[in-house]
């Protein structure tokens, strides 16, 4: 084996245009058909767990399963990043869909025969969790690869409608799927939407701005130099690090909600099926989807989208506050499970636009504050910190939702989440990462 792939150095004025960018267009094609897949299984994974485990256990075996999902990103997620700086990002990402596709067909296996349903379904969400602590990296150290600077705030937003419009249309399929072809037929469609995405990303060239990737040998020798070298390179830089823990610190208090107890709200409280949460499901999307839709058409101004950041924030806490208004027993008792329901959704969509204004500049802005060198690590160093927050959250809030009233849980979160957002706004940190030309 040679020592030193080479990669071929692309700049700006090599690049296309984005909408006749044929390496963009292939990488988000191939995400768009995982995702479709992906988005079924997610909504009936969820609605499996809860029949299986009923009410007064479904908030434990939620969070088991989430954690399973998260854990190796804590444990593996700032190692296997020294190697999406290192290793060709297209292997990396062509090679880790095959592999979830073929994991997932595994499991299909697995589920039809009954062997240990519950244990296969987080072992397996274990392995596949494990190769993504490749794969997101990969795909965010690529994106400003293959596209020219002053389009990455566009093809960022692109990139998120390309993850939640599959989200629509499968959050809105899965839960008729689920009671038309059970979840043996969820896990085969989702599968093979793997195998078919890693087909499609074959065909990218992802040329490299740092100019050479090592082989194996030449990784291990650099490794924990490499290693150390991501965490101060994070480290040195006071503004990454502030908006680091902040969002860190919001993700802590607002993930709970959508992974445990808003499954619990729609099968226990109002007593909905697999289908409704999926139509919820695609409302969230919806909502995303027109957020960057809207983004993707302002004008990139430093201020303007500073504001937006900051609007967007305090528009995310004021949506979870409103959802534990209806679910107050008194308050409950005046409505219908529908009139809640339909109220859920229009909250969602708004919910989800905010979402958008919020997360599509900060990624823009640390894809942009960060050296190509370090992107990799970076991406893994981040996702480490949020996923390793997220057991701890799921499990103390699926141990409290057996205790206490889900609306009371509701308002804590929210009243944490509205005073993080009134730090964030007037943090002199968040406001120099912000001064820079998207």
């Amino acid at each position: 084996m040679k020592n030193i792939i080479k990669n071929v150095v692309c700049s700006d004025k090599t690049k296309k245009k984005l909408y006749s960018n044929r390496n963009f267009f292939l990488l988000f094609q191939g995400q768009f058909v995982s995702n479709l897949g992906n988005a079924v299984q997610s909504v009936a994974v969820v609605w499996f767990i809860l029949n299986i485990a009923g009410a007064s256990k479904s908030g434990f075996y939620l969070a088991l399963f989430f954690s399973c999902s998260l854990i190796p990103s804590i444990i593996f997620g700032p190692l296997t990043s020294v190697w999406v700086d290192r290793l060709d990002r297209k292997l990396i990402i062509v090679g880790v869909d095959l592999i979830k596709g073929v994991l997932i067909l595994l499991l299909t296996l697995l589920t039809y025969f009954h062997f240990y349903p519950l244990f296969s379904l987080f072992f397996i969400t274990f392995i596949c969790a494990f190769f993504n602590t490749f794969f997101i990296p990969a795909v965010n150290a690529t994106i400003p690869n293959i596209v020219r600077s002053e389009d990455l705030l566009k093809a960022n937003s692109i990139a998120g409608i390309c993850f939640h419009l599959p989200l629509i249309i499968g959050a809105a399929a899965a839960g008729i799927l689920y009671y038309k072809i059970g979840i043996v037929g969820v896990f085969t469609v989702n599968g093979f939407s793997f195998i078919l995405s890693g087909i499609s990303e074959m065909f990218i060239n992802i040329p490299a701005d740092n100019g050479t990737r090592y082989t194996t040998n030449k990784v291990k020798s650099k490794f924990t130099a490499d290693l150390k070298s991501g965490f101060f390179y994070v480290k040195n830089r006071r503004p990454l690090v502030v908006a680091l823990i902040f969002a860190g610190a919001l993700i802590f208090v607002s993930d709970p909600f959508f992974a445990i107890l808003l499954p619990k709200i729609i099968k226990f409280s109002l007593k909905l099926n697999a289908a409704d949460f999926g139509y919820l499901g695609a409302a969230f999307s919806i909502g995303a989807l027109a957020g960057m839709f809207v983004i993707s058409f302002l004008p990139r101004r430093k201020k303007l989208f500073y504001f937006i950041f900051i609007a967007g924030l305090f528009g995310l806490a004021l949506t979870s506050i409103l959802y534990g208004i209806p679910i107050i027993p008194g308050i409950q008792k005046q409505l219908t499970s529908t009139n809640i329901f339909i109220f859920f959704c229009i909250v969602s969509f708004f919910r989800m636009i905010f979402d958008s204004l919020v997360n599509v500049p900060i990624s823009t802005i640390f894809q942009k504050r960060v050296d190509d060198s370090y992107r990799g690590r970076f991406f893994g160093v981040q996702n480490t910190m949020f996923i390793s927050l997220k057991p701890l959250s799921f499990i103390l809030i699926g141990i409290l939702s057996g205790f206490l009233q889900i609306y009371i849980i509701i308002f804590i979160l929210s009243f944490i989440f509205l005073l993080l957002c009134f730090f964030i706004s007037v943090s002199s940190d968040i406001k120099e990462l912000f001064n820079i030309q998207l």
